[in-house]
């Protein structure tokens, strides 16, 4: 099992204080709450976000893209998760920001 959890994390909207978790192969399982420390799972900074394993990232870089990229994605789909900085979150959660400034993103 794999977990990945961020200040944010974008799957379909923004969730603050949550957590992405995978099976060993990718296998996407769901995005749950941070309530509290959990054994075995990464905390990053930044904004995390789930893409299918066939997305070219570079595509997620546009803010537009993101609800469209995620909407693809269930409980089953192979995907990798990946972390994007230099974006203001509150920015990325309004709307107001198309993410084309010196927003990076890296795969995990």
């Amino acid at each position: 099992m794999l977990r990945f959890a961020a200040h944010f994390v974008w799957y379909k909207q923004v969730y603050k204080m949550h957590y992405i978790e995978l099976q060993d192969d990718g296998t996407f399982l769901g995005v749950f709450p941070l309530n509290e420390e959990i054994e075995s799972t990464s905390f990053y900074d930044g904004i995390l976000i789930p893409l299918l394993t066939e997305t070219k990232p570079e595509q997620a870089i546009l803010f537009e893209t993101w609800k469209d990229l995620t909407a693809k994605i269930s409980e089953g789909s192979s995907v990798s998760i990946y972390r994007l900085t230099g974006l203001d979150a509150t920015a990325a959660k309004l709307g107001t920001d198309d993410g084309r400034g010196n927003c990076h993103i890296e795969r995990l």
